[in-house]
């Protein structure tokens, strides 16, 4: 009879506990269908001129100072001078449906979210802002929540493709990276709509397409890494060491919040993305700058077997094929992470903006064309050629990629391309019309005289650009 009692008095408290989070959910994330009070407010309701339905899901932000997100700049002698980055509360609707209409019921709504401008160059220079996105609780703190079909989080990405006249090119380097990596951010397209609260909505409202991501951060649905724990007196021994996410970037002093790291004997500097700044001690730091000593020490000087020691090197080949199939510009020395679970190797990853990739720039030279080593030759990337046995991993690696059913053959790249030209079809005509600027003249990065007529266009040349790249570095691997 206790017994009974005691299961009873669980099965109880498990319910309430399942009450309790069903109405927080409905309250700042969930919504139940039929809910006339969940629907925009009626001042903001899209009269009969303004048709809008999208088969993409559909994000509209109510935002409390508009003007944040879309900053006046001030212009030095040196280059523009950023205004600081400011947040903004934002009520979001979500209407994630096979046709989505703002007059409908959205299917989440977040009324406690947080909205602010992203990027540097891409913060200035364009008008389709990006933004980072953050869900919170009544309490105002960072709260992990399902936004759409992503694991519950607190921290979003808005990619605002805009060098990237294609829309897709994040897309597919992602998508290829969840096929190849331990983890690649998981994405999805949107379109966008950002209007201050208590306007009318209007097209001019409309930000066009977007691409939600996942944001880089130690997470167990996204690097999980575990804790960065180890004592400083500890040394230099690496089983020691905890886990940690870093990664190689351009710096902005008073700009990055990022801890910066380095530099190292041979002058490399990197930002610490976990732990953060205010999580660790001065001895820690020093600490954290002795195992990336140790890390680089072993790629310069080591063996080859002390690197397969210390390395995820099947983390390595996957990650800078990647990066040299796409011809990244910035790969391996830009945007680029690298994270350590406790207690293990070193990895690469996960993979992060492919914008100017793909042949969509030409100012480092011959970037546009598809044939030519660029991220294995380069100086960030050379070192690990110097081993034979990562030189003879890699080649295999590249070749078992791209035969049948891998995911550089020509089979997958076009699979790929040819859904996203199918559910693109009408958001990207919506967004090029939007931005009729990208289809005028040669944008930044672009080869000299570079001008295409719409999206769908550009798309066409990622594919032969990629057909073509696949080609040659079937026929030069070997080279290296």
């Amino acid at each position: 009879m206790k017994r009974a009692k005691t299961i009873l008095w669980l099965l109880m408290l498990a319910a309430l506990w399942a009450l309790v989070g069903l109405l927080v959910w409905s309250a700042y994330g969930g919504l139940r269908e039929g809910e006339p009070d969940r629907s925009l407010p009626l001042s903001e309701w899209p009269g009969e001129d303004f048709p809008f339905v999208s088969s993409l899901p559909v994000l509209y932000f109510s935002v409390e100072d508009l003007d944040k997100l879309y900053p006046d700049w001030s212009w030095s002698p040196d280059g523009p001078l950023m205004p600081p980055r400011e947040e903004t509360k934002a009520d979001l609707y979500v209407f994630d449906r096979e046709e989505n209409r703002l007059t409908d019921n959205p299917t989440q709504l977040f009324q406690r979210a947080s909205l602010c401008l992203r990027g540097r160059t891409s913060s200035y220079m364009q008008e389709k802002k990006p933004f980072l996105l953050e869900l919170r609780d009544e309490y105002n703190n960072p709260a992990d929540l399902s936004l759409l079909s992503f694991a519950p989080d607190s921290d979003y990405v808005l990619h605002a493709p805009y060098i990237d006249r294609s829309l897709i090119r994040n897309y597919l380097a992602y998508t290829l990276g969840a096929q190849v990596l331990e983890y690649s951010p998981g994405c999805a397209f949107v379109e966008v709509f950002v209007n201050q609260a208590g306007q009318p909505v209007t097209q001019a409202a409309y930000a066009g397409v977007y691409l939600a991501v996942e944001k880089i951060k130690a997470s167990p649905c996204r690097v999980d890494v575990g804790e960065y724990r180890v004592a400083p007196e500890l040394g230099r021994q690496f089983e020691d060491g905890g886990g940690f996410i870093f990664k190689r970037d351009t710096y902005t002093e008073g700009y990055d919040d990022a801890l910066r790291l380095g530099p190292t004997e041979r002058g490399r500097e990197y930002s610490l993305v976990k732990p953060k700044a205010d999580e660790v001690s001065q001895a820690q730091v020093d600490r954290l700058e002795q195992e990336l000593q140790f890390f680089e020490d072993i790629l310069y000087e080591g063996s080859d077997q002390e690197l397969e020691k210390y390395f995820d090197t099947d983390s390595f080949v996957n990650f800078l094929l990647l990066n040299e199939f796409l011809k990244n510009m910035e790969g391996f020395s830009s945007s680029t992470y690298f994270y350590r679970e406790e207690g293990g190797k070193l990895k690469a990853g996960p993979p992060w903006d492919f914008d100017i990739a793909m042949g969509n720039s030409d100012y480092l030279g011959n970037l546009s064309n598809a044939d030519g080593f660029f991220v294995l030759t380069g100086e960030y990337a050379a070192p690990y050629l110097e081993h034979p046995a990562f030189v003879r991993k890699l080649k295999d690696r590249w070749k078992e990629l791209r035969g049948e059913g891998g995911a550089f053959s020509e089979e997958n790249i076009d699979a790929l391309i040819d859904s996203l030209n199918q559910f693109l079809e009408e958001p990207a005509r919506r967004n090029d019309a939007a931005y009729p600027e990208l289809w005028s003249e040669t944008i930044f990065g672009n080869a000299e005289g570079y001008v295409i007529e719409n999206s769908e266009e550009d798309r066409k040349m990622i594919r032969e650009f990629l057909r073509r790249r696949g080609s040659w570095l079937d026929e030069n691997i070997d080279l290296l």
